[in-house]
């Protein structure tokens, strides 16, 4: 029942991995565009890609589930939702975490570490004894709420320290996209496979409006590293269209021949 939720924040991992160190590096040098253009391509891939990824497997896993596990485990749509929304809280916490780690500061995150166990534990329980297994997946969401809550504190009264400002437009609609998912998984795991569609369908158009607010509010240079990693998923060919039809930059001045 976790796999699913592995597997997602594995490909999440394939794309924050690599910019969190330039993250670093544009805190250092005070960069505000750059450190933003690294938060937003974070956000970016969760509203684009996570989270519309997440609702689909959700609304597939009652066939897929059966096959996979050759029907000697039931699927449980509200424990496999609870799991997926702990990775979607996860990866919204992302860049605050980065600001966290990268800048040692350990008192803080060994806080939130004790914190988010006890209301792990705590929570389950709570709950266990109640809803049983659903009540472990709904412990560890809330104890990713409670983790997400501080860390963006920290991470933004650190930012005002330096003279930064927490990109506050970004992240909301950032959050925005993930409660919109949850409210998604939750009407699919309350209603008959048959009735699922109109709630799927409407899950990604909201999923999809709200990606493209994101994108419009993005500065230049944020727009131009996502292309940039759009690219990498388009064939070959197809490469140097995209880039002309997306460019920010003006075209190069022609050289005149002096001969």
């Amino acid at each position: 029942m976790r796999t699913g939720a592995n597997f997602a924040l594995q490909g999440l991992g394939t794309i924050t991995g690599p910019i969190m160190p330039e993250l670093m590096r544009f805190l250092v040098a005070r960069d505000q565009a750059r450190m933003e253009g690294a938060f937003a391509l974070v956000w970016l891939v969760l509203c684009a890609v996570l989270l519309p990824a997440i609702v689909i497997v959700q609304w597939l896993m009652p066939w897929l589930f059966p096959i996979w596990t050759h029907g000697k485990i039931g699927f449980d749509p509200w424990l496999f939702g609870m799991l997926s929304m702990g990775v979607a809280v996860y990866a919204l916490a992302q860049p605050a975490a980065a600001i966290l780690m990268g800048n040692n500061i350990v008192r803080t995150q060994l806080a939130i570490s004790l914190l988010a166990g006890l209301v792990a534990v705590g929570g389950m329980a709570l709950t266990v004894p109640w809803v049983g297994i659903r009540g472990a997946a709904l412990a560890l969401l809330a104890a990713e709420g409670v983790s997400l809550g501080i860390t963006v504190a920290t991470a933004r009264r650190w930012l005002a320290g330096q003279g930064l400002r927490w990109p506050s437009h970004a992240f909301g609609v950032a959050a925005a996209s993930v409660l919109c998912t949850a409210l998604g998984l939750a009407a699919l795991a309350s209603l008959a496979p048959a009735r699922q569609i109109p709630v799927l369908l409407a899950t990604l158009a909201a999923q999809s409006l709200l990606t493209l607010v994101y994108w419009r509010q993005l500065p230049a240079l944020a727009r131009q590293r996502a292309r940039g990693l759009i690219a990498r998923f388009v064939p070959a060919a197809r490469r140097p269209a995209l880039a002309g039809a997306t460019s920010d930059s003006k075209p190069a001045p022609k050289r005149m021949n002096l001969e």
